[in-house]
């Protein structure tokens, strides 16, 4: 027991727990200061390393873009929290002019493995480009694909560097049935993107932060701002995706491509695409396949929406375009495009508030307009829309200067052949609508070629000329067999009521510039026969008695059966003439002419009345024909009644 209570107190002795406590401090001062030579020697290292993995960055982002690089500002690197280094002020391509280069970036920032620095590697995994301003996207798309791209466009696009260790790919460029469809600038973008992507590599991500992309060299052209998008292609086997937003023409938009099969797109071969656009004033959905071998072509399932045609055609592309405003519209069909065709099969169309159902194609072939043609079914479509559309009715006086927008002619050669069960040309109802709208070279056609209409059936035609100096337009209209007083009751006339079935033939000449001039030169010529009626609303004996009198509809229930009344008018601006008015009916003849104005409501109206013979009317006296006038504003006129006039 006492042996063993010394050995515990030995071990208790100050001296020895002095020792020990001294020797874990050399330990840990020994190994913090190997820790420090160690990362003295690394960082030290990688320090040396910073200018070369600046140049290979340099020449990486060279090779993904296609253009020479110059470094203006300075770089720098750091290991953690992540391993990174920031190249600042970086100028792409060559300045043409005097001017900018064709790109330049405020920074780039390149995500390194983190192994590979400290191995004096760069194996770049994203990349971040902070603030790229493009000057002009045709002459950055030009420039590189200039001397290299036409290498690449003769031999095909070549990956700089495999993707995981592969070797680098050759893709064949667009082949030229491909090259020579569509519009030059879409399939010279369409190039640099797929060399775009072949040049990725190693690169699984790029990152654009507040990008500017304009159209054009200027302050004033257009561009496109606040780009923020991301392209990205894990591994080659995956699928490539960019996404993003930007504001375009003053309206944020987001944008959502995706690849299911790069590497077999880029070969030619099909892929699974999926395409989203969205912005106010323009909704696009794709989903389908496509290809850029032969021709090239995608087929898939297409929506597109607008709440405002025109507002979305300017937001694309003109701000300043003049078109008619035909308000919300959507289409809902399968896609077919094939070289410079695109169909729309099972679509449905909705415009002016109604969804017709059919197909339309379209042709774009270089230097020439848009080509659409296709026909659309209607359960029920209102023609008022499209002609408010073409030519809205003024609200106020300033309207009556507004001009009528009809440069758009030229701008689209159409042939849209349209049926519906039913609808309205303005309170007119009408059924079985067969018609026709067509664009060709500044002159437009609507043509109705057959509708029925109040018991009856009608035709109509107008064409509008946009190529003279100041547009016009000729046309006619014509129908047969409608009840007359449900037309007076639809057009809104009902002071004097004519019924019975009746026959009309117009035609028109107006000038197509705006309404004050339409009102001025408006000429319309009309033609009416009617059959088997009654005319009322006024006391034809006020035309028969003798003397001056008021003329004044009729207040009580008043009709005069006629067996065929005929009229003929023209018109030349706010001046009516009424050339001839005849009614025949079983007391007699009455017959009329004169002149009526529609700015005045001054009427000048002379006639006769020849009764029939053996008709007994006290105001007549005997069967001579009875003269008078009518003169007066109208609905309140005066009347004169002559005293009979001998046969001639």
């Amino acid at each position: 027991m006492t042996r063993i209570e010394r050995k515990e107190a030995s071990a208790r002795s100050p001296r020895h727990w002095g020792l020990r406590h001294w020797s874990g401090l050399t330990a840990i001062v020994v190994a913090l200061l190997a820790m420090s030579i160690v990362a003295f020697a690394v960082l030290s290292g990688v320090t040396l390393q910073t200018g070369a993995a600046r140049s290979d960055i340099e020449r990486q982002l060279a090779d993904l873009i296609g253009l020479p690089i110059s470094v203006a500002g300075s770089s720098s690197l750091s290991l953690l929290p992540k391993t990174q280094i920031r190249i600042d002020h970086i100028r792409i391509g060559v300045p043409g002019n005097g001017g900018p280069p064709p790109l330049t970036v405020e920074a780039v920032v390149a995500d390194l493995d983190l192994f590979d620095a400290l191995l004096g590697r760069t194996s770049i995994e994203k990349l971040t480009v902070i603030r790229p301003e493009v000057y002009s996207i045709a002459r950055f798309v030009t420039a590189s694909t200039g001397e290299d791209g036409e290498a690449e466009r003769q031999g095909g696009a070549t990956a700089k560097t495999g993707r995981r260790g592969r070797p680098g790919e050759v893709f064949p460029s667009p082949s030229a049935p491909a090259q020579a469809s569509g519009h030059p600038a879409y399939r010279e973008i369409s190039h640099y993107f797929a060399a775009f992507l072949t040049r990725l590599g190693d690169l699984r991500r790029v990152d654009v932060r507040d990008g500017v992309f304009r159209m054009a060299p200027g302050a004033g052209a257009r561009r496109i701002t606040g780009a923020n998008f991301t392209i990205a292609w894990p591994s080659p086997d995956s699928a490539a995706r960019m996404s993003g937003s930007y504001v375009w023409n003053g309206e944020p938009t987001e944008v959502d491509l995706k690849l299911a099969a790069p590497l077999e797109f880029l070969r030619g071969g099909p892929s699974a695409i999926d395409f989203s656009l969205s912005a106010p004033p323009l909704d696009v959905a794709f989903s389908g396949s496509g290809s850029t071998r032969g021709r090239s072509g995608f087929n898939g399932a297409l929506k597109v929406s607008t709440p405002s045609l025109t507002r979305s055609v300017r937001w694309l592309g003109d701000p300043q375009a003049t078109m008619p405003d035909l308000g919300a519209m959507a289409i809902d069909a399968t896609l077919e495009s094939t070289g410079q065709k695109l169909k729309l099969d099972d679509a449905t169309v909705t415009i002016v508030g109604y969804s017709g159902r059919g197909a339309m194609e379209m042709l774009m072939a270089p230097g020439a307009v848009p080509a659409v043609s296709g026909t659309l079914a209607f359960d029920r479509l209102d023609l008022t829309g499209f002609a408010q559309a073409l030519a809205p009715l003024p609200r106020n006086v300033l309207d009556f200067q507004q001009r009528i927008a009809t440069s758009y002619f030229d701008q689209l050669d159409l042939d849209l052949r349209i049926s519906a069960g039913e609808g309205a040309i303005g309170s007119v109802p009408i059924t079985d609508l067969a018609a026709t709208v067509k664009f060709k070279d500044g002159v437009a056609m609507f043509d109705v070629g057959d509708a029925s209409m109040l018991g009856g059936q009608g035709q109509a035609r107008i064409a509008i000329d946009s190529r003279v100096r100041s547009p016009t337009a000729k046309g006619s209209a014509s129908v047969t067999g409608i009840d007359t007083a449900r037309l007076l009751a639809a057009v809104g006339v009902d002071a004097v009521g004519v019924s019975g079935p009746s026959d009309l033939y117009a035609e028109l000449g107006m000038p197509v510039t705006d309404w004050s001039d339409i009102a001025r030169r408006l000429h319309l010529s009309l033609e009416i026969v009617a059959r088997g009626g009654t005319l009322s609303g006024f006391d034809p004996e006020v035309f028969l008695a003798p003397g001056t009198k008021p003329f004044a509809l009729a207040t009580e229930a008043s009709t005069i059966p006629f067996e065929t009344l005929r009229a003929r008018l023209t018109s030349n601006g706010p001046g009516v003439t009424i050339e001839a008015l005849s009614l025949i009916g079983t007391a007699g003849r009455f017959e009329a002419a004169g002149a009526v104005s529609t700015a005045t409501s001054e009427i000048d109206l002379s006639g006769a009345f020849t009764p029939r013979p053996g008709t007994n009317r006290p105001a007549l006296g005997n069967s001579q024909p009875v003269s008078f006038r009518m003169t007066g504003e109208w609905p309140r006129p005066t009347v004169t009644t002559g005293p009979p006039v001998a046969p001639m």
